[in-house]
């Protein structure tokens, strides 16, 4: 024998369960601008970078290197768009969002522990 529920109650229940996605969408979006800002702030970060590089890793190192610096972001940028674009037609949106914010975020671990 399979139990009905009044529609109100189950009706609000829905309705929280839509609120409760709907506030976890938001805060995922949110997380994956603040590591689209995260990226694109590199390029106001590379004399920073390059000072840092001079006086802890390679003294002898050129104010000319920065500019492979930003070309390396942006083509990595590039290519993994194009990447993306292939795993998203293969196994849809969720992976490929997964794998990027997953891949992004361990390459800023992997440099913090390099580069301490």
């Amino acid at each position: 024998m399979v139990l009905k529920c009044p529609k109100i109650p189950c009706n609000m229940e829905r309705k929280k369960k839509n609120l409760l996605f709907g506030t976890l969408t938001v805060i995922g979006a949110v997380l994956i601008q603040i590591t689209f800002g995260y990226f694109y702030t590199i390029a106001n970060m590379v004399p920073y970078i390059l000072s840092y590089i001079k006086a802890r890793v390679d003294p002898n190192v050129q104010s000319q290197s920065t500019v492979w610096l930003s070309a390396l972001a942006l083509a990595s940028q590039g290519l993994s768009m194009a990447l993306g674009g292939i795993v998203y037609q293969k196994a849809g949106f969720r992976l490929v969002v997964g794998l990027g914010c997953l891949l992004h975020r361990s390459f800023i671990q992997l440099s913090v522990e390099v580069f301490s």
